[in-house]
Protein backbone atom coordinates (compact mmCIF):
# COMPACT_ATOMS: atom_id res chain seq x y z
CA UNK A 1 0.00 0.00 0.00
CA UNK A 2 1.37 3.46 -0.88
CA UNK A 3 0.81 6.18 1.93
CA UNK A 4 0.75 10.10 1.02
CA UNK A 5 3.01 11.95 0.50
CA UNK A 6 4.28 8.93 -2.25
CA UNK A 7 1.08 7.77 -3.14
CA UNK A 8 0.11 6.38 -6.47
CA UNK A 9 -0.03 2.26 -6.83
CA UNK A 10 -1.11 0.62 -9.91
CA UNK A 11 0.03 -0.34 -13.51
CA UNK A 12 -0.26 1.43 -16.65
CA UNK A 13 -0.88 -0.30 -20.06
CA UNK A 14 -3.15 0.17 -22.37
CA UNK A 15 -6.00 -2.36 -22.40
CA UNK A 16 -4.79 -3.50 -18.86
CA UNK A 17 -6.88 -3.39 -15.76
CA UNK A 18 -6.38 -0.71 -13.15
CA UNK A 19 -6.81 -0.05 -9.95
CA UNK A 20 -5.23 2.17 -7.61
CA UNK A 21 -5.28 2.63 -3.38
CA UNK A 22 -4.27 6.46 -1.38
CA UNK A 23 -4.48 6.51 2.07
CA UNK A 24 -3.00 9.51 4.20
CA UNK A 25 -0.33 9.37 7.05
CA UNK A 26 -2.48 7.89 9.83
CA UNK A 27 -3.49 4.97 7.09
CA UNK A 28 -6.74 5.98 6.76
CA UNK A 29 -8.03 5.39 2.94
CA UNK A 30 -8.13 8.86 1.05
CA UNK A 31 -10.32 6.81 -2.36
CA UNK A 32 -9.54 3.46 -3.80
CA UNK A 33 -10.91 2.87 -7.42
CA UNK A 34 -10.30 -0.17 -9.72
CA UNK A 35 -10.39 0.28 -13.63
CA UNK A 36 -11.26 -2.56 -16.21
CA UNK A 37 -9.89 -1.95 -19.70
CA UNK A 38 -9.97 1.64 -21.63
CA UNK A 39 -13.81 2.60 -22.38
CA UNK A 40 -15.43 5.35 -24.31
CA UNK A 41 -17.62 6.04 -21.06
CA UNK A 42 -20.49 3.46 -19.70
CA UNK A 43 -22.22 3.09 -16.09
CA UNK A 44 -19.14 1.31 -14.97
CA UNK A 45 -15.31 2.90 -13.86
CA UNK A 46 -13.32 4.27 -16.99
CA UNK A 47 -10.12 4.61 -17.59
CA UNK A 48 -8.80 6.26 -20.59
CA UNK A 49 -5.64 6.89 -22.15
CA UNK A 50 -5.40 10.55 -24.04
CA UNK A 51 -3.03 11.84 -25.53
CA UNK A 52 -2.53 16.28 -24.54
CA UNK A 53 -4.95 18.04 -25.54
CA UNK A 54 -7.57 15.23 -25.86
CA UNK A 55 -10.81 15.00 -22.87
CA UNK A 56 -12.15 12.34 -21.65
CA UNK A 57 -15.92 12.09 -21.47
CA UNK A 58 -16.67 9.77 -18.33
CA UNK A 59 -20.29 8.02 -17.95
CA UNK A 60 -22.10 7.67 -14.95
CA UNK A 61 -19.25 5.73 -13.26
CA UNK A 62 -15.85 6.91 -11.57
CA UNK A 63 -14.27 7.41 -14.58
CA UNK A 64 -10.30 8.45 -15.16
CA UNK A 65 -7.68 10.04 -17.11
CA UNK A 66 -4.42 8.49 -18.36
CA UNK A 67 -2.03 10.85 -20.13
CA UNK A 68 1.69 9.83 -20.48
CA UNK A 69 4.51 11.86 -20.58
CA UNK A 70 3.18 15.35 -18.94
CA UNK A 71 1.67 17.82 -20.90
CA UNK A 72 -1.35 19.38 -20.18
CA UNK A 73 -4.77 17.56 -19.28
CA UNK A 74 -8.16 19.56 -18.38
CA UNK A 75 -10.60 17.13 -16.91
CA UNK A 76 -14.04 17.34 -18.28
CA UNK A 77 -16.74 17.70 -15.59
CA UNK A 78 -17.78 13.95 -16.11
CA UNK A 79 -14.33 12.74 -15.08
CA UNK A 80 -13.36 12.30 -11.67
CA UNK A 81 -9.70 11.47 -11.72
CA UNK A 82 -6.89 12.83 -13.57
CA UNK A 83 -3.54 10.86 -13.78
CA UNK A 84 0.32 11.43 -15.17
CA UNK A 85 2.49 9.02 -15.92
CA UNK A 86 6.14 9.34 -17.30
CA UNK A 87 8.45 11.67 -16.18
CA UNK A 88 8.10 14.78 -18.38
CA UNK A 89 6.41 18.17 -16.75
CA UNK A 90 2.59 18.14 -16.80
CA UNK A 91 -0.50 19.67 -15.54
CA UNK A 92 -3.94 18.81 -14.21
CA UNK A 93 -6.86 21.06 -14.18
CA UNK A 94 -9.43 19.80 -12.73
CA UNK A 95 -13.13 20.83 -12.18
CA UNK A 96 -15.58 21.91 -9.65
CA UNK A 97 -17.16 18.43 -8.85
CA UNK A 98 -14.29 17.41 -6.75
CA UNK A 99 -10.94 15.15 -8.27
CA UNK A 100 -8.31 12.99 -7.32
CA UNK A 101 -5.24 14.48 -9.47
CA UNK A 102 -1.98 12.29 -9.31
CA UNK A 103 1.24 13.70 -10.74
CA UNK A 104 4.34 11.89 -12.31
CA UNK A 105 8.14 12.11 -11.30
CA UNK A 106 8.02 15.74 -13.13
CA UNK A 107 7.55 18.83 -12.51
CA UNK A 108 3.59 19.63 -12.18
CA UNK A 109 0.97 21.62 -11.46
CA UNK A 110 -1.97 19.96 -10.24
CA UNK A 111 -4.99 22.49 -9.66
CA UNK A 112 -7.97 21.26 -8.06
CA UNK A 113 -11.10 24.52 -8.60
CA UNK A 114 -14.08 24.17 -6.20
CA UNK A 115 -14.91 20.83 -5.38
CA UNK A 116 -13.06 18.55 -2.42
CA UNK A 117 -9.86 17.30 -4.54
CA UNK A 118 -7.34 14.92 -3.55
CA UNK A 119 -3.99 16.30 -4.97
CA UNK A 120 -1.03 13.79 -5.52
CA UNK A 121 2.70 15.66 -6.29
CA UNK A 122 4.64 12.23 -6.53
CA UNK A 123 8.15 13.33 -7.90
CA UNK A 124 9.51 16.68 -8.98
CA UNK A 125 9.32 19.95 -7.78
CA UNK A 126 5.06 20.37 -7.91
CA UNK A 127 2.74 23.33 -7.22
CA UNK A 128 -0.47 22.24 -6.05
CA UNK A 129 -3.66 24.05 -6.02
CA UNK A 130 -6.45 23.19 -3.88
CA UNK A 131 -8.79 25.66 -4.65
CA UNK A 132 -12.09 26.31 -2.36
CA UNK A 133 -12.95 23.56 -0.50
CA UNK A 134 -11.81 21.08 2.18
CA UNK A 135 -8.96 19.78 0.39
CA UNK A 136 -6.15 17.06 0.83
CA UNK A 137 -2.80 18.27 -0.63
CA UNK A 138 0.58 15.82 -0.43
CA UNK A 139 3.73 16.91 -1.99
CA UNK A 140 5.70 13.37 -2.14
CA UNK A 141 9.45 13.46 -3.39
CA UNK A 142 11.06 17.14 -4.32
CA UNK A 143 10.85 20.89 -3.28
CA UNK A 144 7.15 21.96 -3.50
CA UNK A 145 4.38 24.10 -2.97
CA UNK A 146 1.13 23.42 -1.96
CA UNK A 147 -1.31 25.82 -1.48
CA UNK A 148 -4.69 25.25 0.35
CA UNK A 149 -6.71 27.97 -0.42
CA UNK A 150 -10.38 28.31 1.11
CA UNK A 151 -11.49 25.55 2.84
CA UNK A 152 -10.36 23.40 5.66
CA UNK A 153 -7.24 21.66 3.89
CA UNK A 154 -4.92 19.69 5.03
CA UNK A 155 -1.33 19.92 3.42
CA UNK A 156 1.44 17.19 3.61
CA UNK A 157 5.20 18.12 2.26
CA UNK A 158 6.93 15.12 2.18
CA UNK A 159 10.48 14.69 1.08
CA UNK A 160 12.12 17.70 0.17
CA UNK A 161 12.34 21.33 1.02
CA UNK A 162 8.54 22.49 0.72
CA UNK A 163 6.17 25.94 1.19
CA UNK A 164 2.77 24.80 2.44
CA UNK A 165 0.46 27.74 2.79
CA UNK A 166 -3.29 27.06 4.12
CA UNK A 167 -4.52 30.08 3.11
CA UNK A 168 -8.10 30.59 4.52
CA UNK A 169 -9.79 28.42 6.69
CA UNK A 170 -8.45 26.01 9.99
CA UNK A 171 -5.97 23.92 7.94
CA UNK A 172 -3.93 21.18 9.40
CA UNK A 173 -0.41 21.60 7.91
CA UNK A 174 2.70 18.43 8.20
CA UNK A 175 6.08 19.71 6.61
CA UNK A 176 7.02 15.98 7.42
CA UNK A 177 10.77 15.51 6.50
CA UNK A 178 12.92 18.47 4.82
CA UNK A 179 13.91 22.43 6.13
CA UNK A 180 10.03 22.95 5.29
CA UNK A 181 8.26 26.82 5.92
CA UNK A 182 5.00 26.38 6.89
CA UNK A 183 2.11 29.87 6.99
CA UNK A 184 -1.41 29.50 8.16
CA UNK A 185 -2.69 32.49 7.45
CA UNK A 186 -6.37 32.82 8.23
CA UNK A 187 -8.32 30.30 10.84
CA UNK A 188 -7.75 28.30 13.71
CA UNK A 189 -4.62 26.18 11.60
CA UNK A 190 -2.27 23.09 13.16
CA UNK A 191 1.23 22.91 12.08
CA UNK A 192 3.50 20.67 12.66
CA UNK A 193 7.01 21.27 11.39
CA UNK A 194 8.22 17.21 11.40
CA UNK A 195 12.10 16.34 10.43
CA UNK A 196 14.38 19.10 9.51
CA UNK A 197 14.72 22.87 10.39
CA UNK A 198 11.39 24.61 9.98
CA UNK A 199 9.97 27.52 9.91
CA UNK A 200 6.24 28.26 11.25
CA UNK A 201 4.27 31.63 10.82
CA UNK A 202 0.74 30.98 12.39
CA UNK A 203 -0.83 34.28 10.65
CA UNK A 204 -4.60 35.32 12.31
CA UNK A 205 -6.10 32.90 13.98
CA UNK A 206 -5.56 30.94 17.39
CA UNK A 207 -2.82 28.52 15.49
CA UNK A 208 -0.70 25.93 16.91
CA UNK A 209 2.23 25.28 16.51
CA UNK A 210 4.81 22.55 16.84
CA UNK A 211 7.95 22.57 15.09
CA UNK A 212 8.84 18.63 15.97
CA UNK A 213 12.90 17.78 15.56
CA UNK A 214 15.65 20.04 14.30
CA UNK A 215 16.11 23.67 15.14
CA UNK A 216 13.00 25.43 14.22
CA UNK A 217 11.94 29.01 14.24
CA UNK A 218 8.55 30.29 15.15
CA UNK A 219 7.31 33.59 13.03
CA UNK A 220 5.24 36.24 14.04
CA UNK A 221 4.18 39.33 11.89
CA UNK A 222 2.89 42.56 13.04
CA UNK A 223 -1.05 42.42 12.62
CA UNK A 224 -1.11 39.21 13.47
CA UNK A 225 -4.65 37.84 14.86
CA UNK A 226 -5.19 35.55 17.60
CA UNK A 227 -3.20 33.97 20.38
CA UNK A 228 -1.11 31.14 18.68
CA UNK A 229 0.11 28.24 20.99
CA UNK A 230 3.61 26.90 20.43
CA UNK A 231 3.52 23.77 21.61
CA UNK A 232 7.29 22.23 22.30
CA UNK A 233 9.36 25.26 22.21
CA UNK A 234 13.65 23.80 22.97
CA UNK A 235 15.78 26.72 24.42
CA UNK A 236 19.20 26.77 23.22
CA UNK A 237 17.44 24.89 19.89
CA UNK A 238 14.78 26.42 18.54
CA UNK A 239 14.16 30.42 17.84
CA UNK A 240 11.23 32.91 18.15
CA UNK A 241 11.34 35.71 14.93
CA UNK A 242 10.21 38.73 15.66
CA UNK A 243 12.10 40.65 13.59
CA UNK A 244 9.57 42.27 11.83
CA UNK A 245 8.20 44.63 14.86
CA UNK A 246 11.91 46.22 15.11
CA UNK A 247 11.70 45.76 19.27
CA UNK A 248 14.19 44.07 21.86
CA UNK A 249 13.97 42.24 24.87
CA UNK A 250 13.29 44.46 27.34
CA UNK A 251 10.17 45.76 25.63
CA UNK A 252 8.42 42.63 25.67
CA UNK A 253 5.78 41.48 27.88
CA UNK A 254 5.31 38.40 29.80
CA UNK A 255 2.81 37.07 32.06
CA UNK A 256 2.30 33.38 33.83
CA UNK A 257 -0.60 31.21 33.10
CA UNK A 258 -0.64 28.22 34.93
CA UNK A 259 2.12 25.99 33.37
CA UNK A 260 2.89 28.55 30.34
CA UNK A 261 3.66 31.82 29.70
CA UNK A 262 2.01 34.66 27.37
CA UNK A 263 4.50 36.90 25.77
CA UNK A 264 3.35 40.15 24.59
CA UNK A 265 4.93 42.38 21.05
CA UNK A 266 3.39 45.62 21.00
CA UNK A 267 0.90 47.92 23.02
CA UNK A 268 -2.78 48.59 23.03
CA UNK A 269 -5.08 47.14 20.08
CA UNK A 270 -1.75 46.15 18.13
CA UNK A 271 -0.27 44.32 20.36
CA UNK A 272 0.28 40.20 19.23
CA UNK A 273 0.24 37.75 21.52
CA UNK A 274 1.41 34.00 22.00
CA UNK A 275 1.62 31.20 24.37
CA UNK A 276 4.97 29.28 25.48
CA UNK A 277 4.10 25.60 26.84
CA UNK A 278 6.01 24.48 29.34
CA UNK A 279 7.87 27.80 30.79
CA UNK A 280 7.60 30.32 32.51
CA UNK A 281 8.02 34.10 32.71
CA UNK A 282 11.54 33.54 35.04
CA UNK A 283 12.65 31.20 32.45
CA UNK A 284 12.43 33.20 29.31
CA UNK A 285 15.94 35.33 28.20
CA UNK A 286 17.23 37.06 25.62
CA UNK A 287 18.24 33.88 23.78
CA UNK A 288 14.54 32.74 22.87
CA UNK A 289 13.87 35.26 20.21
CA UNK A 290 15.71 36.62 17.08
CA UNK A 291 14.89 40.63 16.94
Amino acid sequence: MATVPSAFFGQYSSGADLGFLLSNVKNNTLFEKEFFGPSSGSKKDDIFYIEEGDKAKGGKGYDAAVQSDGGTLKLDKSTEAGILTGSGDGKIIGTNAGNNLVGNEGDNLLKGENGKDVLVGNGGDDKLVGGNANDILSGGDGDDKLIGGNGKDQLYGGEGDDVLMGEKGSDKLFGLAGDDQLFGADGKDTMIGGLGNDTLFGGNGKDQLTGDDGADVFGFLKGDKGMDVITDFEAGVDKIDLSDFHTEFGKLKFKDSGDDVVVTVGNGKNAVKFKLLGYHASDVDTGFFQF
